[in-house]
């Protein structure tokens, strides 16, 4: 996937190895920040939601039946998430833009990797369990969100 620094008004697709569209997610400003992820035909898959009463950053993710959140904590020190969402969990540094999701088990779902080339950020999404795509990558989605709302606060 490769997409300019995160911005609230903006799109970006997420496509295969051979270039085609597999999904699109969708970022606005609304009453809040959503971001929506569309199939190649253009359904919603999953949603994701700003938490508006809230001080800190947080998210909740809707993705079918299965509902989850992402959270920035009150801390004294280093900046500190919460995440809830089917079990799943990051290793590696998300902050530094190089991390994994892991399913509860510690099996790896998700790799992501990112590239700075000429001014554009560039992310590769290695999805390792095609079924868990979408939460995989709505995960990502708000992750990612969390931290571009959280280095406007910091």
């Amino acid at each position: 996937m490769e997409k300019q620094p995160y911005t609230w008004r903006d799109r970006w697709d997420i496509i295969d190895h051979e270039g085609n569209r597999v999904y699109r997610i969708r970022t606005k400003l609304s009453w809040g920040h959503i971001i929506t992820i569309e199939d190649k035909d253009e359904e919603v898959v999953a949603k994701i939601k700003d938490n508006l009463p809230s001080y800190f950053p947080h998210f909740k993710i809707e993705c079918g039946e299965d509902v989850g959140s992402v959270k920035r904590k009150f801390t004294l020190g280093a900046t500190r998430f919460d995440m809830s969402f089917l079990g799943m969990f990051i290793k590696g540094d998300f902050l530094e833009d190089h991390y994994m999701i892991c399913d509860r088990k510690g099996r790896i779902l998700l790799s992501v990797e990112t590239e700075y080339l000429n001014g554009r950020v560039r992310y590769v999404l290695d999805v390792k369990v095609q079924r868990q795509a979408v939460p995989v990558i709505a995960l990502f989605s708000a992750i990612e969100g969390l931290k571009d709302l959280n280095s406007k606060i910091s």
